[in-house]
């Protein structure tokens, strides 16, 4: 089991002693992912999750973030539920997952109180794929911060690595898929981080340089970085 440090650093929080019983490893995973988007009480119910990883049937941690996140709040009861009714929503959350990662962009969910986990993984299913112009990665999220620029393509990813004297199109396969995101930030500062997470990967002035540490503190807080 783990210690008392290993949970606040997997979930923020020491949960009850209940809730660290009844504990699954992939339960545990999953509460990571959702680590600062949803509340303790919410994180404790997802401890006990059983999932068996490996099996065709069951997505990863990182997947059942990318699939109902945008339930914010109401993840973990929905998440419960798919835990009981998988094999009716298996099918439309993998076709959905398939489309995400070919560059389906999501519109927002509608103002409704999602009754199952059926009913969502329906409503999902029905989604349509968004055409992104040739050679769009993805589309610059609404909320971006004025004076960020994000690295889209694979065209902006040479121009920006030719401007700041590093290697920033390797990292094209990791954007297309959207496991990462490069974004300049001020024109000056080049940061590397999971979108799906808000982990820092890393943050370079040209030629690789380390930023300073009130940069460091500053992109951080621009776009909300761990």
């Amino acid at each position: 089991m783990l210690t008392n440090h290993e949970w606040r650093d997997k979930i923020g929080f020491v949960p009850s002693p209940a809730a660290r019983a009844g504990a699954t490893p992939w339960g545990i995973e999953v509460a990571s992912e959702f680590k600062g988007e949803v509340t303790n009480p919410g994180l404790e119910s997802l401890l006990d999750c059983r999932g068996e990883w490996g099996d065709p049937w069951w997505f990863t941690p990182r997947e059942m973030h990318d699939i109902f996140s945008p339930l914010g709040e109401k993840a973990p009861r929905l998440i419960k539920q798919y835990i009981h009714e998988w094999e009716g929503c298996e099918p439309l959350l993998y076709a959905y997952l398939i489309r995400l990662r070919g560059g389906l962009v999501p519109p927002p969910l509608p103002d409704r109180r999602w009754r199952s986990a059926l009913e969502y993984s329906r409503y999902l299913y029905t989604l349509k794929p968004k055409a992104l112009p040739w050679g769009i990665y993805y589309e610059w999220p609404p909320d971006t911060p004025p004076g960020v620029e994000h690295l889209n393509s694979e065209e902006l990813l040479l121009e920006a690595g030719e401007r700041f004297r590093n290697c920033a199109l390797s990292y094209s396969k990791e954007v297309k898929a959207n496991i990462e995101r490069l974004v300049v930030v001020y024109g000056r500062i080049m940061v590397r981080y999971e979108p799906n997470t808000n982990l820092l990967l890393e943050a370079k002035y040209k030629y690789n340089q380390v930023l300073s540490d009130e940069d460091l503190v500053m992109i951080k807080n621009l776009l909300n970085l761990s």
